[in-house]
């Protein structure tokens, strides 16, 4: 009897160490990446206009040296 729980003991053994040391699977393919959000495909701003209607050179007034 003693020999038989020896045996199943090793048996048991010998499969449980072999499934901890079998490495998962690969994934085959990366998952795919979603579509980027829409307000991403706009064009930019021209920021350049915007900053030229509120700024002019006109409005910029230059100290002038007094003597």
């Amino acid at each position: 009897m003693n020999a038989l729980q020896t045996l199943s003991c090793a048996a048991l053994l010998t499969i449980a160490v072999s499934g901890c040391a079998s490495t998962p699977p690969a994934a085959l393919q990366a998952p795919k990446k979603p579509a980027p959000a829409a307000w991403l495909m706009q064009p930019p701003p021209n920021s350049q206009q915007t900053l030229d209607r509120i700024i002019s050179p006109s409005e910029i007034s230059l100290p002038t040296a007094s003597k």
